[in-house]
């Protein structure tokens, strides 16, 4: 008899990268890979060594190099009250290499994104009440400051919105407009962007409302640019509002709780997002600790047909894998990160078993990902 050998096909994996806060055990980023196949991570292996690298970008080239831009979220660097900016080029295995360092021109910095041109650098101070571009220079790395811009306000919390905490910074989709979540002053500000200069303008509808103590936190985009969901960190509810892509003018259009109607305890809102088809929309509790997927309307963009899955303790931050078949989510005070696999017909979250501990992770960045 004849035996033919047979051999399964290699399993595919996505490189996850993790960023921490350091002030209980963590020592900066962490890589770590996922199993598309079967939802499992492998144990995270300490990347780079960084101060409270709190979020990260991932920038891409043609020929396939990774850098990442990472805020350190502090406000004691240099001689500037405030934090900075890390440039790291990567290695898919080992450890990366600090590139530069320079001040985030506020204290706190909590988001940090790339304009669609990958030419300009965006970072938004969070107790700096900061915004900062900077033109990328010949080696990548943040350069020349093309826009700093202080905002002005309070909001009804005293203890939350004293002053203005800018939390997201992100350009629309055809690199016209900035849009900046503060959850200080319970505002999304527009600027007009220029891609030549990396200057910002003030729109001539110069910035959209949340309701009083809303204290906007996250933004999602659809792909169009035309569809805007607002994470309210403060009040836990989600926002949708329709953007004019020439003119920039935002109109709400319906705003969701994103708890379920019995609950009745504390909680506040973390990260949102969409999947990659605009059908549906995902955000993170802390206090219900939980996951909320939302089926999205076709026809309007309206939020419907709410679903909660459990999750560890203060899931603040998650990210969709690339095949949009796992959901990967980051607990802050439960030390780990959860893997669930994603039920789209059903609405539902499936928990996987490869979740993984780590000390206060806080942000999950997927190498390939649509930023």
């Amino acid at each position: 008899m004849l035996l033919l050998a047979c051999s399964s096909p290699e399993p595919r994996f996505e490189q996850i990268l993790i960023g921490t806060y350091t002030s209980s055990g963590s020592e900066g980023i962490y890589t770590s890979l996922l199993n598309v196949e079967t939802g499992e991570l492998t144990a995270p292996t300490l990347s780079a060594k960084a101060v409270n690298p709190s979020f990260l970008t991932i920038h891409t080239n043609e020929s396939l190099d990774h850098t990442v831009f990472a805020v350190n979220e502090e406000s004691d660097y240099g001689i500037d009250t405030s934090g900075a900016i890390s440039t790291f080029a990567v290695h898919t295995l080992g450890t990366w290499g600090l590139v530069d360092q320079v001040s985030s021109r506020g204290a706190s910095p909590c988001h940090i994104s790339l304009d669609r041109s990958a030419k300009f650098v965006l970072v938004a101070n969070y107790t700096g009440g900061t915004i900062a571009v900077y033109r990328r220079n010949e080696n990548g790395m943040p350069g020349e400051l093309t826009a700093l811009i202080e905002h002005e306000g309070s909001g009804p919390d005293p203890k939350r919105q004293d002053r203005p905490h800018p939390h997201y910074i992100q350009t629309t989709p055809n690199n016209k407009f900035v849009l900046v979540a503060d959850l200080g002053i319970d505002k999304v500000m527009i600027y007009r962007f220029d891609v030549n200069s990396g200057s910002l303008t003030p729109n001539d509808s110069p910035f959209a409302s949340l309701a009083a103590g809303a204290g906007p936190r996250h933004l999602a985009m659809d792909a169009t640019g035309m569809r805007i969901y607002v994470l309210n960190e403060l009040n836990s509810t989600i926002s949708f509002f329709l953007m004019d892509p020439m003119t920039g003018t935002l109109e709400m259009k319906q705003t969701v709780s994103a708890l379920p109607p019995a609950f009745s305890g504390t909680n506040t809102g973390a990260e949102i997002a969409l999947d990659a088809h605009g059908d549906v929309l995902y955000a993170s509790n802390r206090g219900h600790d939980s996951i909320v997927m939302f089926a999205v309307k076709n026809d309007s963009g309206e939020l419907e047909k709410p679903n909660w899955e459990s999750t560890g303790k203060g899931p603040r931050h998650f990210a969709l894998d690339l095949t949009g078949r796992w959901l990967l989510v980051a607990n802050q005070y439960g030390n780990s990160v959860d893997v669930f696999e994603i039920d789209h017909g059903g609405m539902k979250l499936e928990r996987a078993t490869g979740a993984i501990e780590i000390s206060s992770p806080v942000c999950i960045r997927i190498v390939g990902e649509r930023h």
